[in-house]
């Protein structure tokens, strides 16, 4: 309830995975595996449907929520499939996950044939069932079961944590007089900035305006930019994601949003070793606070987003939006950053699967414009979120341009403010 109140009518998108499998695949064992996974978990098997002059949704559990389509669109594709051309597929069946009363199907597979040889297993599923962490944990577990399936084995079901015992555990503490301390550190955040920040990258009246959500294709660091700038991450005592998040918040205080500012920055939700195999919504925006000046300098910001961070995910369970609602009535940050860290190959056995994409939908009336780097060890793939009401297309791709400098500009001189 919480979460479908903090949403609002945005609440109701898909989030969506894709595997890009290499190899022969058996079809018949490949969708077995997948309804074996989703099967174990109650939380697939709930459907969202909006009743009128109720503010939450009616929670429907049915028996078989899932659904399986096959697409060929080899036809259409060279040799080898371009980026571009799977990022439109993937929009496509991103907008199909709904059917035409506008309800979203608890999980729909997609299992798209790219060329010979290469498919693109393609699941949309509700955005208030999972995260990130979510659905990579999934398509992890459909590898390792259809592998079983292969060798004419029975897979494993091991017994974990339910979302449902998690999400009562975590109104308890939101509830409960000890989470007080907690609360307090969130009140200390620059709130009064979060509905009225605006950058120079916002569109003027003249500017012709999108109505709808968009996201640019991932793009990728150089592979040599990507060393140098883990060397420089390892003399600051710092992360990748904490040096990528400083030049997020550079090129916000360069296009004017001010000196001091709260961008939303993804945490997992996952605090406690228990909570590490939970699927479920646990994911949240949780705000950063930046103090930036024309002597700052990229480890200045690298360090102070490392520590805040720190203490950020020790008490991120006491965030809470209702009682923050006075400064945000959006319940969304208007500007945010998120970084996964992650092996994308998901599985390199008999399927050799590799997860070319993790999409989790923005709510477009909420969010200008968002971040998204994933990190593995030899590798940063980036894109960018923006509402196009808001934001032009034009101003977006210029983004890119600027990251890349300012990348440059501190693998060159590391101390330059």
């Amino acid at each position: 309830k919480r979460l479908w109140s903090c949403r609002g009518k945005f609440a109701n998108r898909p989030a969506q995975i894709s595997l890009q499998i290499q190899g022969d695949i058996e079809k018949t064992l490949l969708k077995k595996a997948l309804y074996t996974v989703i099967g174990q978990y109650e939380i697939f098997k709930t459907r969202f449907v909006t009743v009128a002059g109720m503010n939450v949704p009616l929670q429907v559990v049915e028996k078989n929520s899932i659904e399986w389509n096959e697409l060929n669109s080899s036809a259409q594709q060279d040799d080898n499939a371009s980026s571009q051309s799977i990022h439109n597929i993937l929009q496509q069946l991103s907008t199909r996950a709904q059917n035409s009363s506008g309800e979203l199907q608890a999980v729909a597979a997609t299992l798209v044939q790219l060329t010979d040889g290469s498919n693109l297993l393609v699941i949309n599923f509700h955005a208030m069932t999972v995260d990130q962490r979510s659905m990579e944990k999934v398509a992890k577990q459909i590898c390792s079961c259809y592998e079983n399936f292969l060798r004419g084995e029975t897979p494993d079901q091991e017994e974990e944590l339910s979302y449902i015992d998690v999400s009562d555990w975590s109104n308890d503490i939101l509830e409960s007089e000890e989470s007080k301390d907690g609360k307090r550190f969130w009140t200390h955040t620059h709130f009064d900035s979060l509905a009225t920040s605006r950058s120079a990258l916002e569109m003027t009246e003249k500017e012709t305006l999108v109505d709808c959500l968009q996201s640019t294709p991932a793009r990728a660091l150089d592979s040599k930019k990507v060393m140098q700038l883990a060397d420089f991450a390892a003399r600051k005592k710092v992360s990748i994601g904490d040096v990528l998040l400083a030049c997020w918040q550079a090129i916000l205080y360069r296009h004017e949003i001010g000196p001091q500012f709260a961008i939303g920055v993804h945490f997992d939700g996952r605090s406690d070793d228990e909570l590490e195999t939970v699927i479920g919504p646990l994911g949240r925006y949780l705000p950063v606070t930046c103090n930036i000046s024309r002597e700052s300098t990229l480890g200045d910001l690298s360090l102070a987003n490392k520590n805040f961070q720190e203490m950020a995910g020790q008490l991120q369970e006491y965030f809470d939006w209702q009682a923050l609602a006075e400064n945000t009535p959006q319940g969304f940050f208007p500007y945010c950053g998120e970084l996964f860290e992650r092996d994308p190959y998901i599985h390199d056995q008999s399927i050799q699967a590799v997860c070319y994409s993790i999409d989790y939908a923005f709510e477009p009336a909420h969010v200008k414009l968002s971040m998204s780097y994933c990190s593995t060890t030899q590798h940063v793939n980036y894109r960018f979120y923006f509402n196009g009401k808001i934001v032009s297309l034009g101003a977006v791709n210029r983004l890119s341009e600027y990251l890349e400098q300012i990348i440059e500009n501190v693998i060159e001189n590391p101390e330059a403010t």
